[in-house]
């Protein structure tokens, strides 16, 4: 986040940079059962039809979680790593941080406060927590004197990034003849990696080191994907370039057991390449046990490294 926030800056020097830092419901955990709040949520919809999850919460549907529970029963467990990251990325680049968290209030109040912001996936901002964080960025601009400029320096690192999440367009993609397919009334689409594995081609044209990832479906309603081994070589010599890398099935989750009622997309870094063509093989890793739907890559990016350091 730093690096990818001096970017930023060193790109837009006049810019008035805000940093959302906004927990979510998984950050409030019921202690006498280990629960988070998100999977208390996901319980009140967990058979209900996928409209009804995007319907906002209220104050009743909170209320409804919180009864019986004794304030001393919920703890908010702050991220603190990612929070770090985010005040450091402030101060670094005399950017604003915006957040929901009210001091002084109780645990149970704070869920209140900042439960009703999202769906009741517990996950996406409803539209009253995009009314209320665009009201108060706005009051910042305003009590800030901002004013427009347009001052604009070249970008000092070179990135090359391709999508095909929401258009189905990879037409420059050299690939083992992965089928393209579209879902969710053809708003979303992903590259399949077949039972036999498959395989595409990513070019760093720069003579810089460059980092390579890869974006993937992690989850989605009602079904699992298949983990995949990643395998890099060079295109012309057919060379090892990096370590092999396992893409999970799920790197994260908050809903329990496979109550994934949304569509996630996640990137991975899976290696460094230098200048030149490189093959990514990907060979799908099943799980006998389970019913599993084909991995689906959903773009690529190559970036450039600073010192070694990930961007993202």
């Amino acid at each position: 986040l730093l690096d990818l926030a001096l970017r930023v800056r060193q790109r837009f020097p006049d810019a008035f940079i805000i940093f959302l830092a906004a927990p979510i419901p998984q950050n409030f955990v019921h202690l006498p059962t280990q629960e988070s709040l998100a999977i208390r949520m996901s319980r009140y919809f967990n058979n209900t039809i996928i409209g009804e999850i995007f319907s906002s919460i209220t104050v009743d549907f909170i209320n409804e979680i919180l009864d019986g529970t004794e304030e001393e029963d919920w703890e908010f467990q702050l991220p603190l790593e990612q929070f770090n990251n985010v005040h450091e990325a402030t101060l670094k680049v005399g950017g604003y941080l915006w957040t929901p968290i009210k001091k002084g209030i109780s645990t149970k109040e704070q869920i209140r406060n900042i439960g009703s912001l999202f769906f009741r996936d517990g996950s996406h901002f409803n539209v009253g927590g995009h009314n209320r964080i665009a009201s108060e960025i706005r009051q910042m601009l305003v009590l800030n004197n901002v004013q427009r400029s347009d001052r604009v320096n070249e970008w000092a690192y070179h990135d090359d990034c391709d999508t095909w999440y929401q258009d189905g367009h990879a037409d420059k993609l050299k690939h083992s003849e992965m089928k393209m397919i579209d879902w969710a009334g053809k708003q979303k689409h992903g590259l399949i990696v077949s039972d036999e594995g498959s395989w595409f081609e990513v070019t760093n044209p720069t003579p810089n080191q460059m980092m390579l990832y890869v974006y993937y479906m992690a989850t989605a309603p009602e079904q699992e994907y298949v983990a995949v081994k990643v395998t890099v070589t060079n295109a012309e010599t057919s060379k090892f370039e990096c370590e092999d890398q396992i893409i999970p099935l799920v790197s994260h989750s908050i809903f329990p057991d496979k109550n994934r009622r949304v569509h996630v997309v996640e990137g991975k870094h899976v290696g460094y390449v230098g200048n030149g063509t490189f093959r990514v093989a990907l060979k799908p890793i099943k799980n006998p046990n389970e019913e599993q739907q084909p991995f689906r890559v959903t773009g690529i990016a190559l970036t450039e490294t600073k010192g070694g350091n990930e961007l993202w």
